[in-house]
């Protein structure tokens, strides 16, 4: 996020606090069988972003192609999915327990992209109404 006021981001973000019961899915795209499910803690049209414990099983890598198969809400919008992504970012910053993943979207077939597109237009509807009424 840039600070100056300008926003540089092609999609807007949806943030999500941990223990808000928005989770994804995880695998490697060369070892589907190891899945891993862990809270999204944002999502744009573009990508995502998720953190593992450092003692995680499933740690990727920077350029690492991995698949979402499912996403889920804590409300009903649950959607498997089988998209592709590419982590362009890993913050590992070794005074953490966590390690954080920015994912960009690579294949996301229409109807898949139509929906995610009407959740998050859903929740940004919900954030603004909710700060209108406060």
């Amino acid at each position: 996020m840039n600070f100056n006021g300008v926003e540089k981001r092609r999609h807007e973000r949806v943030y999500f606090p941990p223990g808000h019961g928005v989770n994804g899915s995880f695998g490697l795209i060369d070892a589907p069988e190891e899945t891993i499910t862990v809270p999204i803690l944002n999502l744009s049209l573009g990508g995502l972003y998720f953190t593992l414990k450092r003692s995680s099983p499933l740690l990727f890598n920077a350029n690492d192609a991995i698949i979402l198969n499912e996403f889920k809400t804590g409300d009903d919008f649950n959607l498997t999915a089988n998209i592709i992504l590419e982590v362009r970012r890993v913050e590992n910053h070794g005074v953490v327990d966590f390690v954080g993943f920015g994912c960009q979207f690579v294949d996301i077939d229409a109807n898949t992209r139509e929906r995610m597109a009407k959740f998050i237009e859903w929740e940004l509807k919900n954030i603004k109404n909710s700060v209108d009424s406060a």
